[in-house]
């Protein structure tokens, strides 16, 4: 991947979302998918997802590991992150295929590994 797309600021740093969004995203989904696993009810499991969105970015800021990134948008990334958690829940309440819930977890944590992996890159290099 060239470094001009790293190096882009509005790419990992927007106002209300970036694209720091889509692990927000794919970590709702993922939690969403350990709780209906475990078999939590939809409200236990929403308030659990939120309270983990809510602490990761309360945890950023208090490492100081988002010393750049605006408020709203840490208010983006607990609502990404809770979209991607409602989208998913429901969602899995249809499905009926176990393996395919197992290869699509799967690839959502690869992207999400890449993604912050890119992420810290950019964050290391450019600032």
């Amino acid at each position: 991947m060239s470094r001009k797309f790293l190096q882009r600021r509005s790419t990992w740093r927007g106002k209300y979302v970036d694209l720091w969004s889509v692990p927000h995203v794919i970590s709702g989904v993922v939690i969403a998918y350990l709780l209906f696993f475990f078999d939590f009810s939809f409200y236990v499991s929403f308030w659990i997802a939120l309270s983990i969105g809510i602490g990761w970015e309360l945890f950023e800021r208090i490492t100081r590991m988002s010393r750049t990134e605006a408020y709203t948008n840490s208010l983006g990334d607990i609502a990404t992150a809770q979209l991607g958690f409602v989208a998913a829940f429901f969602l899995l309440q249809k499905f009926n295929s176990p393996s395919m819930e197992k290869i699509i977890i799967l690839v959502l944590c690869v992207v999400f590994g890449a993604l912050c992996l890119l992420g810290f890159r950019a964050f290391k290099y450019y600032g």
